[in-house]
């Protein structure tokens, strides 16, 4: 397989009838041309048990994002006329979640691109980075992330034009799943999410200057409602300014909710947690740490009365996703 199976150019819609489940896998399979035969053979496998299994849940293809996926890599199979699938199995799924890219490419799913041309621009941004003088070294990795960052948006469904610096902060903690060739996981230590990041913002940034994205205002962590949690988080846990930054982002999402921190309980935060994850995939370790930090924050304070002790945080978190949980 090539070392990159993203392409970055905007879908056309699909005009024509809904493609039957064979012809899609037949489609999927001629694309992948040029690939050893058994390789070629166990992408189209794939395809076709994640098209049988969708078409039994009831759910059109054109729908399909990767919360559909992971229901699918979790799912005890049944399916009649396939291997047993077993969960948890990531080279499986990876083939999955390629042979999504591809109907996505096709304009089969549909995907909120609102950026023409993006290809062209990844191609744009790397000039622009040569006559800014940086070295060889910074530029791989500015555009390295550039391509990440714009993978992980579509792949979160989102419009660029809605992106903001909270989705940077998610995209900076996330577990990687996204259909491009790098090392897989959550990032380890506080340089991999910095540069994340940083090479977020960067690409962005040129977006903006040049009136391809709407130049926004950004929002002050310094905000009243927040500040006695940055201030914890620097005092009691050593936390860096990226992670204050990081970790207020994130919670922001949350205030509306939380107007009486008192009556904090496992089913505001499962909800929360719930949506959260609904609206960000692959950012479901990164939601969950914040929130037991905020309780913590909110224990420390005094604030009690109904408020989750660790345990029943980690309860409610794992009785909805126990995959989050990690000791």
């Amino acid at each position: 397989m090539p070392k990159t199976v993203v392409s970055y150019g905007r879908p056309k819609p699909w005009t024509g009838d809904a493609p039957t489940s064979e012809a899609l896998s037949t489609a999927f399979h001629s694309s992948l041309l040029g690939s050893a035969a058994g390789s070629a053979a166990l992408y189209k496998a794939a395809a076709r048990h994640f098209l049988f299994w969708i078409e039994q849940q009831g759910i059109a293809v054109s729908t399909v994002d990767d919360a559909v996926v992971r229901r699918f890599e979790k799912h005890r199979c049944r399916c009649q006329g396939f291997p047993l699938h077993k969960p948890d199995r990531p080279g499986f799924t990876s083939k999955v979640r390629r042979f999504v890219r591809f109907l996505e490419d096709q304009g089969v799913i549909d995907v909120p691109d609102d950026v023409d041309r993006l290809d062209t621009l990844l191609a744009d941004y790397a000039v622009f980075l040569v006559q800014e003088h940086y070295s060889a070294a910074v530029i791989k990795s500015y555009r390295s992330e550039a391509a990440h960052f714009a993978a992980w948006v579509r792949f979160s469904r989102l419009r660029w034009q809605d992106v903001t610096d909270d989705h940077v902060a998610l995209y900076a903690g996330h577990s990687c799943r996204c259909p491009v060739y790098r090392k897989r996981g959550t990032l380890v230590g506080h340089f991999g999410p910095l540069r994340r990041s940083k090479g977020a913002r960067r690409f962005l940034g040129f977006l903006r200057d040049r009136n391809i994205l709407s130049q926004v205002d950004r929002w002050d962590h310094q905000d009243d409602a927040l500040a006695p949690y940055k201030t914890w988080l620097k005092a009691h846990c050593g936390s860096s300014a990226e992670t204050i930054r990081r970790y207020c982002g994130e919670v922001k999402h949350w205030l509306p909710e939380l107007t009486k921190p008192s009556e904090l309980n496992a089913g505001i935060i499962r909800r929360i947690v719930g949506h959260r994850i609904a609206q960000a995939p692959g950012s479901a370790s990164t939601i969950t740490s914040i929130m037991r930090s905020y309780v913590r924050f909110l224990v420390s304070r005094g604030v009690r009365a109904g408020a989750p002790t660790r345990l029943s945080t980690d309860q409610a978190l794992s009785s909805r996703h126990p995959a989050t949980l990690h000791g």
